[in-house]
């Protein structure tokens, strides 16, 4: 419905400083080749105004099941979060917008992804803050945004990896749910084990045709193979290399 030149997107439980749009144009301004763009964040802070890490980061990485990953170079973003998420219209028009298939959770970096396909650039300002409260919308982890997380992170591997590369994600995707759902069972916690079994049935049973075709359309469109992309996708669990990374920096 947006008819600008450009779209922003924003989560609910966020606030901006008065004058946030005016730096915020002003920064974008500075970029010379505007048509690389795919998309721009800026600082996350947190909703007290603090920072949430002692050490700045810059945009987001992932890893091999397209989870988000913490990202310390400037000059490597993967993808940004879509709080805030600033892109221009008409490339949000090429790329098909964001996945039916995803309502929430990993629908920035599936479109992140694809626009890394295509050959767009991302960029981000870390002197701009937007300040987030962070799970104020749909609470703290729970059932829900496990199946959340998990269908999300399936169309974004069927999306956006080659036909060589997908099935290794899935066997590294498929291990490490496996790995979880049993130390949910073993630590008594049933009813994450029952979510994560339900889920990728569900998924793969009623949605596939539905991904299936979506991926189609990705593919056919790309023109970066995923060897370009590889050497900036953790090899590493996000949960595991993000909790390091925070216990480290908040530690010092």
């Amino acid at each position: 419905a947006a008819k600008g030149e450009y779209l922003m997107f924003f989560n609910e439980d966020m606030f901006v400083d008065n004058d946030f749009l005016e730096k915020f144009i002003s920064e974008y301004n500075k970029i010379s080749k505007k048509k690389s763009i795919g998309t721009i964040g800026c600082t996350i802070a947190n909703y007290d105004r603090s920072s949430p890490l002692s050490v700045k980061t810059y945009g987001l990485s992932i890893d091999l099941m397209s989870a988000p990953t913490l990202n310390f170079n400037l000059n490597n973003i993967f993808h940004n979060t879509g709080c805030p998420f600033f892109i221009p219209r008409r490339t949000f028009m090429y790329a098909g917008g964001f996945c039916n298939n995803i309502f929430l959770y990993s629908e920035d970096i599936d479109l992140c992804w694809r626009l890394n396909l295509y050959g767009y650039k991302h960029y981000f300002f870390p002197d701009i803050r937007i300040y987030h409260y962070g799970g104020g919308v749909i609470g703290n982890f729970s059932t829900k945004k496990l199946s959340y997380y998990i269908k999300g992170e399936l169309n974004s591997m069927f999306n956006n990896y080659s036909s060589f590369l997908l099935p290794f994600a899935l066997i590294y995707f498929s291990i490490f749910y496996f790995c979880l759902s049993i130390a949910y069972l073993l630590s008594g916690k049933f009813k994450y084990t029952k979510v994560i079994i339900y889920s990728i049935l569900f998924e793969l049973k009623y949605d596939l045709k539905d991904i299936l075709g979506f991926r189609r359309t990705v593919q056919s469109k790309r023109t970066i193979p995923d060897w370009k992309l590889f050497g900036r996708i953790s090899l590493i669990p996000s949960r595991l290399r993000n909790y390091y990374y925070t216990y480290r920096y908040n530690s010092k």
